[in-house]
């Protein structure tokens, strides 16, 4: 699980490391904290079936945001 918030000056560096690793049977969910720039815009850029996306609305900060989606 990859968790963000306003983090476009490196999520698709992230996002691209994370796919070009040599194990590929994985699946990538990408909860993004409400963010106020461009970062949902570049990780919807991705088109990768191995990639979960969630964006939140409201700001739940890391802690939170990671209890709600581990249960999902």
């Amino acid at each position: 699980m990859l968790c963000s918030y306003n983090g476009a000056a490196h999520i698709k560096e992230t996002i691209e490391s994370i796919l070009n690793q040599t194990y590929q049977n994985f699946e990538l969910i990408i909860v993004d904290d409400a963010s106020k720039d461009e970062t949902p815009e570049l990780i919807r850029e991705f088109q990768d079936d191995r990639i979960k996306f969630i964006p939140q609305t409201t700001i739940l900060q890391l802690l939170s945001t990671l209890n709600i989606h581990a249960c999902q």
